[in-house]
């Protein structure tokens, strides 16, 4: 077993990751990115033995990416209007024609079909 499946491993029985603790861990990451020394040196070697994202030595705040989104969902969107298509009012309604035949088929076809093994009206072979 390479060092990495051991961390998994031992990440996997450690008790503290379930979801009861998941807002503690949060907030203890966070903290942890922001200044490792502002939270018990439990949890830094804790935090340390994560493994590098992207070879990086420290992950992107939680805190910054949440805000960041927050801010890019409160922006008023510009709505743009649909493109006027060439495409002629005929083909169109032959479009919708075929959709509608294909429909049918779906909805009606086992009314035609002759998919009964027990029914006595066929011929055997």
């Amino acid at each position: 077993m390479n060092k990495g499946e051991a961390q998994a491993t031992a990440w996997n029985a450690d008790t503290q990751l379930d979801g009861n603790s998941l807002l503690y861990l949060e907030e203890m990451y966070e903290r942890y990115l922001q200044e490792p020394a502002s939270i018990p040196a439990s949890w830094q070697h804790y935090f340390d033995a994560l493994p590098q994202v992207n070879g990086q030595e420290r992950d992107t705040r939680h805190s910054l990416v949440k805000d960041y989104f927050r801010a890019y969902a409160a922006k008023p969107q510009a709505v743009t209007a649909p493109a006027a298509s060439n495409v002629d009012m005929e083909h169109e309604r032959k479009q919708v024609k075929v959709l509608q035949l294909i429909n049918a088929y779906r909805f009606l076809g086992h009314f035609h079909a002759k998919t009964n093994p027990l029914d006595e009206n066929t011929r055997r072979l």
